[in-house]
């Protein structure tokens, strides 16, 4: 996952804030939460992730320049 760059929630896409180890940030705006399944998401409940496989490798190899 690299920063600044997509990641998809549950179907939803989304931008990665920040990256940290195996961790990684997004923020959600309102308008999201309220026409997305996230208003009613809960800390614990399983989703479903899908990353930008090619950002992945792009950032690893920029990280070893």
């Amino acid at each position: 996952i690299a920063p600044k760059g997509s990641v998809a929630l549950n179907g939803t896409s989304l931008t990665v804030n920040d990256v940290a180890g195996c961790d990684f940030g997004i923020n959600f705006i309102p308008h999201t939460k309220a026409h997305t399944t996230w208003g009613r998401t809960q800390v614990g409940d399983r989703v479903n992730l899908e990353i930008d496989t090619l950002a992945r490798y792009v950032a690893r190899l920029s990280e070893s320049l």
